[in-house]
């Protein structure tokens, strides 16, 4: 295979575009024909980079999720290494789905709907707009809304829920959940596990669910309900030197070191 096709980019237009990507038979294909003359191998690719620009698009990715059979064609190391995807629906009201293994998703103005199922990890930027974010990945999600009333929300794994301004619901998976709310009227479910969740300014509901949670409000009247195990409650915010009170990034996580590697790995794509 020509080395020049381990990095693919799919493009498509400022009008609506309906963009289908699938890892098909060992190579990848662009809404049933196969990409870059049949030599795009998944098995060799290392980025796929996939652009709506303007316009409601709707844009899949299928087949290259994690499969212990290796039906998927790509290969994972003792680390989660693997590669490295990304979709970008731009201006409109857009629909990103994907189940690849490590993905990153951004939706740009507009109301959009993002959702990751069966991916390994996703890292999800909802853009201004009342967006919504599922992760529904199988180890851990990150998600931030951006300005708009954006309703978020984890699955199976461990999540990172980020609200921003607008009155958001961010609603955790099974696992520990770590989620901020904004500026907004806010409603912050943790449910199962050890939760971190803090509501900012506005007036919050924040509910911690099962497990040892910390419930952090602000300087607004909200409403702190921990539910079964020990949990502690700051209603009007972290006393003096409050960050002795926080469990750390691994301790919400479950020490898992998978799970902080991947993690890890996702949040450097914030600083980029």
């Amino acid at each position: 295979m020509d080395p020049a096709f381990t990095i693919l980019y799919v493009k498509g237009d400022e009008g609506p575009n309906l963009i289908a990507v699938e890892c098909r038979g060992g190579l990848v294909t662009v809404n049933e024909s196969s990409a870059a003359n049949g030599q795009a191998s998944c098995t060799d690719l290392e980025k796929l980079h996939v652009f709506g620009f303007g316009g409601d698009d709707t844009i899949t990715l299928t087949g290259f999720a994690p499969d212990r059979s290796g039906a998927s064609g790509l290969a994972f190391d003792q680390y989660g290494s693997q590669p490295e995807f990304s979709v970008s629906g731009g201006e409109g009201n857009d629909i990103l789905r994907g189940d690849a293994t490590d993905e990153t998703f951004s939706g740009g103005p507009g109301d959009d709907v993002l959702t990751a199922p069966g991916a390994l990890a996703a890292l999800m930027f909802g853009g201004p707009g009342n967006d919504q974010l599922f992760g529904k990945s199988l180890l851990v999600d990150l998600m931030a809304g951006g300005p708009g009333n954006d309703r978020i929300g984890g699955s199976t794994g461990f999540s990172v829920g980020l609200g921003g301004d607008g009155a958001n619901t961010i609603v955790g998976g099974r696992l520990s959940d770590f989620a901020v709310g904004g500026r907004g009227q806010d409603k912050l479910v943790g449910k199962a596990g050890r939760d971190a969740l803090f509501g900012q300014a506005g007036r919050d509901a924040i509910f911690g669910g099962a497990g040892d949670d910390t419930l952090v409000g602000g300087r607004w009247r909200d409403r702190l309900r921990g539910g079964p195990g020990r949990d502690k409650e700051f209603p009007g915010g972290l006393p003096h030197r409050g960050r002795k009170h926080l469990p750390g990034f691994a301790q919400i996580f479950g020490g898992s070191d998978r799970v902080v590697a991947v993690s890890s790995r996702l949040l450097k794509r914030l600083t980029r």
